[in-house]
């Protein structure tokens, strides 16, 4: 099924399991700027063009519940895991101008051109990791995905025939510098600090967070999260967590259950006051079945 949904709804993706296109975009791509907002934000004009003419917006209800949450809280610290080109921390910065962000990314490419953002924009208060977020620090192995930025991972899924890895022709591996969310327990100042960590690291999600008990424990973020598989996220459950379903992509908003009723104080839940096709989304239980 998700196959299918690809082939017949991403004309982007036929083309990047063609091995005369993935040839074709090595050498004749390059970055050009895009961004609806203040911060024009680069990209690679063929590997991501689906940013700059999308066939329908990508992660609309993801986008627009992220956006709602970091202007409610506000958001005083951004933690971007896997930031790509950055899109949600250029919006972090759009709506929560005083935000700090922290982006973690490994792939080249990507670093790049979020470098080149940071400097045309001569933004501050933003730190780059260049490198993965993993269970502990030291020396990884990032497997690399040349054809779409976007599925790179710690994890080779290469062999899985309906992985995007496959159908990428995802080969080709590097060395990268891991290190911890508990590494930046202390780069977190102020009295009351809201922390929102967007996490997006194609099945490495388990490693992100059994690097981050100290981390979770001190600050209570929430997270966003793509993963499509819910084992990966028991951490949160063990740490009190309840998870409220985007019904997009397998993204997820997860909450500490004590901060329920301060959430819906601020107006960030029910869910259904930030985007309404999510009324009727409630919190579900991590320990219990997906």
């Amino acid at each position: 099924m998700i196959t299918y949904i690809r082939e017949r709804f991403h004309p982007l993706w036929r083309l990047r399991r063609q091995a005369w296109f993935r040839a074709l975009q090595r050498r004749l791509d390059f970055s050009v700027r895009t961004g609806a907002g203040k911060i024009k934000f680069y990209v690679m004009l063929l590997r991501d063009f689906s940013v700059l003419a999308p066939h329908r917006e990508a992660e609309a209800v993801s986008r627009r519940v992220f956006a709602g949450v970091v202007r409610k809280l506000p958001a005083t610290h951004f933690f971007d895991v896997g930031a790509n080109v950055g899109a949600y921390a250029w919006s972090a910065r759009e709506v929560a101008p005083e935000v700090e962000l922290f982006l973690f990314e490994p792939d080249p490419m990507n670093r790049k051109l979020l470098q080149k953002t940071i400097q045309r924009n001569a933004l501050t208060g933003v730190h780059l990791w260049e490198g993965a977020v993993a269970a502990s620090g030291g020396p990884r192995t990032f497997y690399l995905d040349e054809a779409s930025g976007t599925v790179g991972s710690l994890h080779d899924d290469s062999a899985k025939g309906h992985s995007l890895q496959s159908a990428y022709q995802v080969a080709r591996s590097i060395t990268v510098v891991a290190t911890t969310l508990d590494d930046y327990v202390d780069a977190v100042r102020g009295e009351r600090p809201e922390v929102v960590v967007k996490v997006d690291v194609e099945g490495a999600e388990a490693e992100v967070l059994a690097g981050a008990r100290e981390f979770i424990r001190r600050f209570r973020p929430l997270f966003l999260m793509e993963c499509f598989d819910r084992e990966n996220l028991r951490v949160l459950g063990e740490l009190d967590y309840v998870l409220f379903d985007l019904r997009e992509n397998a993204n997820y908003l997860l909450a500490p259950r004590e901060r329920l009723a301060d959430l819906a104080t601020r107006g960030i839940l029910p869910l259904g006051n930030l985007v309404p096709a999510l009324a009727g989304s409630e919190a579900q239980e991590l320990t219990g079945p997906a």
